[in-house]
Order: structure tokens, then sequence, then C-alpha cells
């Protein structure tokens, strides 16, 4: 069963055709993610799911719904978004940060209910930021900002998770660390649509991919369909070994230049 719809999406910034006519679905509680090159428009593709810019063309369903027609406040406690760049205007303490995601659920002037404050406190716990509550968000480590807000998309309490690149800028413990929950959220019944430019990690952590280039989608499926030493030389226009780890393709770059240099 499918959560997400996407039908001949097309999207163009003035003259300049980002998308044309995207197709694909995304299954009920499974962790889908979308690569391509720099300029392949995987960010604008999320900012058209999480309903951020108006469909040129085409439509996006949500729960057989069309994402247009949704109320803002209702769209939110379906369907949650991890932008790739998150700034504060105020150095908040993270628990005043995580509890910014209960604001869907509150009424004009309303406080936090002790099940609002439940919630916060589950989100600080199973993101491993309980132990931050106190503190300063600025005061935190890049990879320790990340799960914070990661915390505050959570408390939403989504049906529907949309990151962007959501460890672009991490280290490779804290790259391990965000999918290791991502994974855990899935079991969870959370369904989670993830940017990304890691095959490696698309490769072990997602169970479908759609690959993206040239505006159109080249290639969708599982990781061993998808990553391919073809596809990768026709997307990315270069050339790499695909070996096969536990069943699931691992990329290894060719040096093409020490080759010709060694012959």
């Amino acid at each position: 069963m499918s959560i997400v719809e996407v039908i001949d999406l097309t999207f163009s910034y003035e003259d300049n055709k980002v998308l044309d006519k995207i197709n694909f679905a995304v299954k009920d509680q499974e962790i889908f993610a979308i690569l391509g090159p720099n300029g392949s428009g995987k960010s604008t593709l999320a900012r058209l799911l999480s309903n951020f810019l108006e469909i040129e063309q085409g439509e996006i369903y949500l729960a057989n719904k069309a994402l247009s027609t949704y109320q803002q406040k209702e769209l939110t406690t379906k369907l949650a978004v991890l932008p790739q760049q998150q700034s504060v205007g105020f150095d908040f303490t993270v628990e005043e940060i995580v509890s910014m995601g209960r604001r869907p659920y509150l009424k004009n002037w309303q406080g936090l209910t002790s099940e609002d404050q439940q919630v916060i406190d589950y989100c600080l716990e199973l993101t491993n930021t309980a132990q931050f509550a106190e503190r300063r968000i600025n005061s935190l480590s890049g990879g320790e900002k990340q799960r914070v807000f990661l915390a505050q998309t959570l408390a939403q309490e989504p049906e529907v998770l949309v990151l962007d690149e959501p460890t672009s800028e991490l280290d490779i413990n804290y790259q391990l660390e965000i999918f290791s929950l991502l994974k855990d959220l899935q079991q969870q019944g959370i369904t989670i649509i993830v940017i990304m430019h890691n095959l490696n990690l698309a490769s072990q952590y997602c169970d479908r991919l759609a690959l993206l280039g040239q505006k159109k989608i080249k290639e969708i499926g599982t990781p061993k369909e998808v990553i391919t030493e073809a596809n990768i030389k026709d997307v990315y226009g270069c050339k790499v070994d695909v070996d096969l780890k536990q069943g699931r393709p691992f990329i290894q770059l060719i040096d093409t230049q020490t080759s010709v240099n060694n012959s």
C-alpha cells in the first residue's frame, strides 16, 4: 500500500525546468531514498513533497488525498520535514526547541498539556537528546543539533518523515547514528523519505531508491536494481566498481587518471 504518490510532477524555476514528469510511489512504512548528482532536483523535490513549493504540473497524494488540498495544520500532523539547513532566531533550550513540534496540536493561547510533555520527553529519549534538555541549542555540536531538530519533527507525531540531506555535514559516527535511528522509527510505523548523496549509506539502510538524473527518474527499485555500474555511469558520468556486500551493492570509485598513468 502506498502512502505517498507522485504523478507527472513537473517544476521549473522561471524558464529553467528542474523536474519533468516525475512518477513514483512510496510504500507505507518503508525507507525510500531519492538520489542524484548536484542540480538533479533532489532538494526541489523535497520541498514539493513538503508543500513548501507550489506544484507547477502534476499532483502529489498523501494518504490518498491531494497534498494541495490539505490545511497546513492537518498536514503537519501527517508529514514532518527536516530541512537541510536549520536555524533559530533565539538561543532556546533543547527542550524548548523540541516542544515547538507540538504546535499543530495546541489551540490558541493553550499551553502544553501533560500529554504533550510525555511526547516531548519520549522524543528526547528516542533521539538521545534528553541529556541536553536544559542546554542552549547553540552550545551543541552539529551532530547533536541534528538529533535535536529530528526530535522536534518527531514531536509532530507524523506518519511520513521527509529528510533533506540529514547527514551531509556530519562525521561518520553521527551518520550511522542517524540512520540507525531511522531504522528504529521505521519499526515504529513511520514512513521515511530521505534525500541524500551517499549511495553506500542508501544501499545499506534503505528499502528502495529513486535515482534522479537529467530532470527525470532514471531508475527506481531496490538498491541492487538501482545501484549498478551502468546507472552510475549514466547519471554521474563516472566509472565505479559495484560489489555486493551481503546482498547489497557497495560502490568503489575507479581512478581513471591513475589507471591511464599506470598503463
